[in-house]
């Protein structure tokens, strides 16, 4: 789309930088399974194409390209007795780590652990692949995957029918029509 061009283009002019990273922290009270939690994120990445295309440099020009098989570990952090304050600083470090977009992934999981059954959920994505809008349909899905999977069950997803390159595919088009330049479909 245009709005990632212009970010794949800040990228190359200033370097790899957090400026661009998007934080989306959510508490978690109860208990926790790891192992449900890294399989729905799995089903989440593998459901969302955008989850796993990074943006190679060719020619000058940004290519975005969807890989098929992308692992996004659920890294763990202990943060039983610390002070809140510390703990936003953690975050704050988290958050701080580039993402390099010619090699991905472009999204990162973290999970700090509070307390007994208490954590803090923190999903780090480079606004190239998510905003606002979108992180309420990721946690949706993850939150959808996670019980499922949690009560045994299969996935509740289908197929999406549209993923976002799609909309970046006709958005160009759009453009070019309204141009006057010709369509060929």
């Amino acid at each position: 789309s245009f709005a990632q061009q212009r970010l794949w283009f800040l990228d190359q002019l200033e370097g790899p930088s957090a400026v661009y990273t998007v934080r989306l922290p959510v508490r978690w009270n109860g208990p926790l399974d790891f192992d449900v939690l890294q399989r729905a994120v799995d089903a989440v990445v593998a459901r969302h194409e955008s989850l796993r295309t990074i943006f190679e440099n060719r020619g000058g020009e940004p290519v975005q390209i969807v890989v098929s098989d992308v692992e996004v570990p659920v890294q763990r952090h202990d943060c039983v007795g610390m002070q809140t304050e510390d703990v936003f600083a953690a975050v704050g470090k988290l958050s701080r780590v580039p993402f390099a977009l010619a090699t991905g992934p472009l999204v990162r999981v973290h999970m700090l652990r509070l307390g007994d059954d208490q954590y803090l959920l923190l999903l780090l994505c480079h606004h190239i692949v998510s905003d606002a809008w979108s992180s309420g349909v990721l946690f949706s899905d993850l939150a959808r995957a996670y019980d499922a999977l949690a009560a045994g069950e299969d996935l509740p997803f289908e197929a999406l029918p549209v993923q976002y390159a799609d909309y970046a595919v006709w958005q160009r088009l759009e453009r070019q029509v309204l141009a006057g330049g010709q369509c060929v479909i």
